[in-house]
């Protein structure tokens, strides 16, 4: 769900597509009580972060295409992710690294600079959405004559981490029009230098 494509095409011109795959927790409403820094100190945390992301994409469905169209801003992912948090309901997750998901998460933060070291990135911003979607329905048939090349908005949050600085988690996003479209969490492993995807937990689908 994104605060570009999503939030204004699918929610605003499409109405309610939103279709949970995880449902939360029901057996329990507790709030995870996991004291952690809002700020993932890395030593190194531009090459970490650029791991991270980088993974992502390259785990993803859209690896192999020759354009990849990413949100600027990061995305949180909205209240139904805020739930899955605070309930600390990520599978594969460690607590430590969900507590920190959310203070990471509170302000969106642009993702130009660190990403345009990666080939193939295009961003979207703000004025894109504005201009691409002013007239609602036929918003994507405008996306995909600029960018016919590529399948849809990708749109990627603020890392959450441990305090081992081995496990991370994003959350991933894509809108390629009213009926296609989703969310998930994913969880990534740092193992011999090197950051892997090791879980993937699907949230919603439209």
């Amino acid at each position: 769900m994104m605060t570009f494509a999503f939030g204004l095409a699918a929610v605003s011109a499409f109405g309610f597509l939103f279709t949970p795959v995880v449902k939360p927790n029901d057996s329990s409403d507790a709030i995870i009580d996991v004291e952690f820094s809002a700020v993932c100190q890395w030593r190194s945390p531009n090459a970490e972060m650029l791991g991270v992301y980088s993974a992502i994409l390259n785990d993803s469905f859209y690896k192999n295409d020759p354009i990849l169209v990413i949100g600027e801003m990061t995305e949180r992912g909205g209240t139904y992710m805020d739930e899955q948090i605070d309930k600390g309901d990520v599978p594969g997750a460690a607590a430590d690294t969900i507590a920190s998901f959310k203070p990471n998460n509170l302000e969106p933060t642009s993702l130009k600079e660190l990403l345009s070291a990666l080939p193939k990135v295009v961003f979207w911003t703000e004025q894109d959405n504005k201009a691409t979607f002013r007239e609602g329905f036929d918003g994507m048939t405008r996306f995909f004559k600029k960018y016919p090349k590529s399948r849809g908005i990708l749109s990627l949050s603020n890392i959450g981490c441990n305090q081992k600085h081995n496990q991370a988690l994003v959350y991933f996003s894509y809108y390629c029009g009213s009926l296609c479209a989703g969310g998930m969490f994913i969880v990534l492993e740092k193992k011999n230098g090197r950051w892997i995807v090791s879980r993937k937990n699907e949230l919603w689908v439209s």
